[in-house]
């Protein structure tokens, strides 16, 4: 008897990701349990947070906990001297929050005005806040041997820095605005599958936004946002493929905007539940606001459109976690009357040997 399997996508959008700590509180109200997780960018780092915990329980406790803390202390901070080095920042900012909409579009031509003043910049953000908070809550000697847990990130096809992210984004943005056409797919990295060393830096490189992040390297590769890839349909941003692979038969999406460039049925033979915002989440500014204010509103929203959504198939998990309590049940009295009667016939064939 085939075992039922739930798996959690988080997909990604920036400060956005405030609205998965709701999300979790609901399905830890209505004792939904999952038993792997996928993410992308901040969905990758909340995702850490919570298969790094003993329970979901005690990850969502710790994610709330984040939440608050980042309220109080952004992440995503520019550098000041960058910011007065650097001619037309203002609109070049713009430029890079835009790339950093994980799915949202721009003009591909756009940022070409304002190459030739970043050839030095190898990031506008130190990721010394995500590191902080990701070594407090964070416990990676428990990841190994907690939830399975996979990252959309971005493969660089070149050695070069900043500039040639950008470009390498303004191609992908061209071939899919004005050719129709999908760029490079994401590569879709199982964690615990790698060296501890290798861990953080590549949940790290899942939200490293271009320009806005270094870069990650691994295997002499470079990698940045898994939102970047397969913009045509979402692919890198809603990383669903890795747990249909890993043998998820049920599966809970969690977008962060309420477009429809994904599709739960490109995915057949698997029952997939989405969670889209009932909210309007924002454009861009959005995913770099921080306040308590935006966090609290973006949680409470979905809190409520968990709510909603599984209410309607509240019962069937009900029933599916049911058969799965007796599915165990049954199992192990398998194995404890395999056991008895092993132990029976060793016995018997000591009595046979006096």
């Amino acid at each position: 008897m085939a075992t039922s399997t739930v798996g959690l996508v988080l997909s990604g959008g920036g400060a956005k990701g405030a609205y998965h700590v709701g999300v979790m509180r609901a399905l830890r109200e209505m004792n939904v349990n999952v038993d792997m997780i996928a993410g992308t960018s901040i969905g990758a780092l909340n995702g850490a947070v919570l298969a790094s915990a003993p329970s979901l329980d005690v990850g969502t406790d710790r994610l709330i906990e984040l939440w608050h803390a980042l309220s109080e202390q952004n992440p995503i901070p520019f550098d000041a001297k960058i910011r007065l080095d650097l001619p037309n920042f203002k609109h070049f900012s713009t430029y890079v929050k835009l790339l950093a909409s994980a799915g949202l579009r721009l003009n591909p031509f756009l940022c070409l005005f304002w190459m030739s003043d970043i050839t030095e910049i190898r990031s506008l953000c130190s990721d010394k806040v995500l590191r902080e908070k990701m070594d407090k809550y964070l416990d990676i000697q428990s990841l190994q041997t907690s939830l399975p847990l996979h990252v959309a990130v971005y493969p660089q096809n070149h050695q070069g820095g900043a500039l040639d992210d950008v470009f390498s984004g303004v191609k992908d943005l061209f071939k899919t605005e004005v050719l129709g056409k999908e760029n490079r797919l994401a590569e879709f990295l199982h964690i615990q599958s790698l060296s501890e060393n290798e861990q953080k830096e590549m949940i790290l490189a899942s939200a490293a936004i271009p320009l806005l992040f270094e870069a990650q390297k691994r295997a002499g590769g470079r990698y940045t946002d898994g939102g970047q890839a397969g913009m045509l349909k979402s692919q890198g941003n809603t990383p669903i493929e890795p747990l249909i692979k890993a043998g998820c038969t049920h599966i809970i999406v969690v977008h962060l905007d309420g477009g429809s460039l994904w599709h739960r049925y490109d995915f057949g033979g698997i029952s997939v539940i989405e969670i889209r915002p009932s909210i309007d989440m924002g454009g861009f500014n959005q995913m770099f606001d921080f306040s308590k204010v935006t966090i609290d509103k973006l949680s409470q929203a979905g809190y409520q459109d968990v709510k909603t959504a599984l209410s309607n198939v509240k019962e069937s998990l009900s029933a599916m976690y049911a058969m799965r309590h007796s599915t165990d049940k049954l199992m192990t009295k398998v194995a404890d009357d395999v056991g008895k009667n092993n132990m029976d016939s060793a016995m018997a064939r000591l009595r046979a040997l006096k």
